[in-house]
């Protein structure tokens, strides 16, 4: 949200997330309307997961589109007037470098 005064209106406008595509940078991609496609912070379990199939010791760079719902309002005379839609906004978020290992299975012999 951000608020500004000119000439003695006060504006807010709002942008809310309402949805993402990821991109996880091995070529699958993921759409997902509402709160549920955002995740988690560590270290509560997120809805949004993904697994690779192949290694990547340099990582795949893990990539979001996420859209906004924009509006805005006027506090006009002592009472706010609106919110009034601005449309739908898409940002781009920072890419990360996730690192992939692979786990490699042993077979161990126990009491020989």
């Amino acid at each position: 949200m951000i608020r500004e005064t000119f000439p003695g209106v006060e504006y807010e406008i709002t942008a809310v997330p309402v949805a993402v595509a990821w991109d996880f940078g091995d070529h699958a991609t993921l759409k997902v309307d509402g709160s549920g496609g955002f995740g988690q912070s560590y270290p509560a379990r997120s809805s949004v997961t993904h697994i690779y199939s192949a290694f990547s010791r340099s990582g795949y760079a893990v990539s979001a589109d996420v859209r906004y719902d924009v509006s805005w309002r006027a506090l006009v005379g002592g009472t706010w007037l609106g919110p009034y839609p601005l449309g739908p906004l898409t940002r781009a978020a920072y890419p990360v470098l996730y690192p992939v290992a692979q786990a490699q299975p042993e077979l161990i012999a126990l009491g020989a």
